[in-house]
This record gives C-alpha cells, structure tokens and sequence, in this order.
C-alpha cells in the first residue's frame, strides 16, 4: 500500500513538472499580443504598429488602399493582412511599399518579422514591394515574406 502511495505520488510528482513546463513554454507564446488596424491605410497600419511590441501580431483588415509613402518600421511583428487579393496595398510613389528596418531590440530580441496575407499592387511600373534594410553589421535573420 505504502509502495502504492509512493508511486502515485512520483507520477503526480512528474505530471505537476510537465504541467509547469508545458504553461512555461505556452506562456511565452501567450505573451505576445494583437494589435487591429483600424483600416488598411497607411496611418492607420503604422498607429497599430506603434502600439505593437516585437513578437505581436499586427491585423490589417480587408480594403484597398493606396500609399503614397512607403510604409517603414522597426519592429519584429507579424504584420498580418485578410488575405492574398483581400487586402491590397497600392504603391502610388514609385518606389517600395513596405521598409522593414530592424533596430537593436528587434535584432537583440531575435524575434520573426513576417508579412503575409496581402496582395502588393503595383500602379507605377517602379514600384516595388518589400525592401528590408540592415543598418547594423549584426546579419538581419527570422525574416519570412
């Protein structure tokens, strides 16, 4: 009976370290937040990305939108649009739509930077999408397009 207990109490011991480890590991993931854009435009995708920190996810909902500047941060987010043909960002000044330029607490966090769920419109033939730019001699890494 003794043995019994003793066993018991060794498979709880375990259960409570895996239980603890597993809400460890998930706790980091939880941590990171979500940020809404209120529209697709510009202003509004570079406000939610200011309230963003690096690991959080930036929503930018279904529209159309044409920029006049290109869009540049600094930020390790995932910057999420609706989807492929649902969100489509229009580049109207000739050059890039979108300047990721990771600074030393992104680079230092080593956390993805990742655009998805969009589709790209170029309207002036030198247009371009996304340009990433490393102002460090730290390589620029956790980048997915």
């Amino acid at each position: 009976m003794a043995q019994s207990r003793a066993r018991k109490s060794r498979h709880c011991g375990r259960l409570t370290a895996l239980a603890l480890a597993a809400v460890g590991i998930l706790g980091v993931e939880a941590a990171a937040g979500t940020v809404t854009a209120a529209s697709c435009s510009r202003d509004h995708v570079l406000s939610a990305i200011g309230a963003a920190s690096n690991g959080d996810t930036v929503i930018v909902p279904a529209g159309t939108c044409a920029w006049a500047m290109p869009l540049v941060f600094s930020k390790g987010i995932v910057l999420q649009g609706a989807g492929v043909g649902i969100t489509v960002i229009s580049a109207t000044s000739g050059t890039h739509v979108i300047s990721y330029q990771p600074d030393a607490s992104a680079r230092a966090a080593n956390t993805l930077m990742r655009i998805t769920g969009f589709t790209f419109d170029a309207l002036n033939s030198r247009s371009y999408g996304v340009l990433v730019v490393n102002h460090s001699a730290t390589p620029v890494s956790r980048v997915r397009i």
